[in-house]
């Protein structure tokens, strides 16, 4: 019985340091943020994270990602496969240098 007891507790420590661990490799949700001023700011977003605009603004500098909201048309379609599907996101990256915004 005495075994059994072991045998637990060490089920129980192992079971315990497992959880710990997973816990401390998860990826944090807090990003850093740089906004159309250029400051930074970290606080929590949903979705995906910024992407690299390393040569995606077609060599002007500074090239970087911008969170942006798609500007809504009045027109009403109903279209699978439609360009304008990419405004179903409200929120969507682009990478931004001076005042110019190019696909990541």
């Amino acid at each position: 019985m005495a075994s059994f007891n072991k045998l637990k507790v060490v089920v129980t420590v192992a079971g315990g340091l497992l959880i710990f661990a997973l816990l401390c490799y998860l990826p944090l949700t807090g990003q850093l943020v740089i906004t159309d001023c250029g400051k930074e700011t970290r606080g929590m977003k949903v979705g995906s994270r910024p992407p690299r605009c390393e040569g995606k603004c077609l060599n002007c500098r500074p090239c970087i990602a911008t969170l942006i909201a798609p500007i809504h048309q009045g027109k009403l379609t109903i279209s699978a496969n439609s360009k304008e599907d990419d405004t179903y996101y409200l929120l969507a990256w682009r990478c931004k240098c001076a005042n110019k915004l190019f696909q990541p």
